[in-house]
């Protein structure tokens, strides 16, 4: 159920929750239970979903943040228990950490979430940018010494969309090597991603990650990182499209539309094998994998097109 910012939840109480007022007249120790499982609610370890560059200052705070312990709780619980109580909360809230990010119930990350929806939205509809991209073609130029262009609203704006997307597709990679379908149901084995590709996306994604958290990123690393990403989205997908080959040949000169749009409309035909929809399990990993890549196709172009 959603965590209601009018109710505090515990550890064996998290369901039902108390109000403010009846905080206020529990005994030290449960007051003290409901104070840091709230906090655990509220926020998290950066490490969880926070990029880090060391380059950079350390972690990138793209939801908000960083925040401190002894701020939020006394911020939250001031007029409703003792110092005490708030004291003894900052030293087991601390005892993991300093500095922390906000977790998914937090109002800041909602904002930042609906933030970026919202700016995707826009950038779906601006035609300005041309969404064609061939990743051969940008690694030859960046060969003969092309220098990108970093640094515009477009560009940075982008650069969090993908870093944001990277953290939804590492939530929805296997950690054992293949994806179940709905309910108890495996899908057909083309939408299984082995361990050893799982392996090569996480290398993948992390030195994309690295790189767009830089001030001026490699666009080389960037490239052959997206290549490497675009071959494995291509193989999950080569049982699901009749015009598979045809699709991996034409990637690079119509990747807008393709990488996009292809799962959505392989679901719409019906023309996944043994009934198993896309949506859930190895679909929506799939999904997810082929917008990062024409995410990262649309930065790419655009910082190496000509000023």
């Amino acid at each position: 159920m959603p965590i209601s910012r009018k109710r505090y939840y515990s550890a064996d109480d998290f369901e039902i929750g108390v109000t403010p007022s009846q905080l206020k007249r529990l005994a030290k120790a449960r007051q003290l239970e409901y104070l840091t499982w709230w906090f655990g609610i509220m926020f998290e370890d950066p490490a969880n979903q926070t990029p880090y560059n060391s380059e950079d200052g350390g972690y990138q705070y793209i939801w908000g943040g960083p925040y401190d312990a002894s701020d939020e709780l006394n911020d939250e619980f001031e007029h409703l228990v003792s110092e005490e109580v708030i004291e003894k909360a900052i030293a087991q809230v601390e005892e993991g950490g300093v500095e922390w990010a906000p977790g998914p119930e937090h109002p800041d990350h909602q904002q930042a979430a609906q933030d970026y929806a919202e700016s995707r939205a826009a950038d779906d509809e601006d035609e300005e940018y041309d969404i064609g991209f061939d990743l051969g073609e940008i690694q030859s130029r960046l060969d003969l010494g092309a220098k990108p262009q970093y640094g515009d609203d477009w560009e940075r704006r982008r650069r969090l969309q993908i870093l944001r997307d990277i953290d939804e597709l590492q939530f929805a990679l296997p950690k054992d090597g293949k994806h179940g379908g709905i309910g108890h149901n495996q899908p057909p084995s083309d939408l299984r991603i082995t361990e050893q590709d799982t392996g090569k996306v996480l290398e993948a994604i992390s030195v994309i990650q690295t790189e767009l958290t830089k001030a001026e990123p490699d666009a080389g690393e960037v490239a052959k990182s997206t290549s490497l990403l675009q071959s494995i989205w291509a193989g999950l997908t080569k049982h699901v499209y009749l015009a598979a080959e045809e699709f991996s040949k034409n990637f690079g000169k119509a990747a807008g539309t393709a990488a996009g749009t292809a799962v959505g409309a392989a679901v719409g035909a019906g023309i996944i094998a043994g009934g198993v929809a896309l949506v859930g399990g190895g679909g929506e990993m799939v999904e997810l994998l082929g917008g990062v890549v024409q995410s990262l196709g649309e930065w790419l172009q655009h910082v190496m097109s000509p000023v």
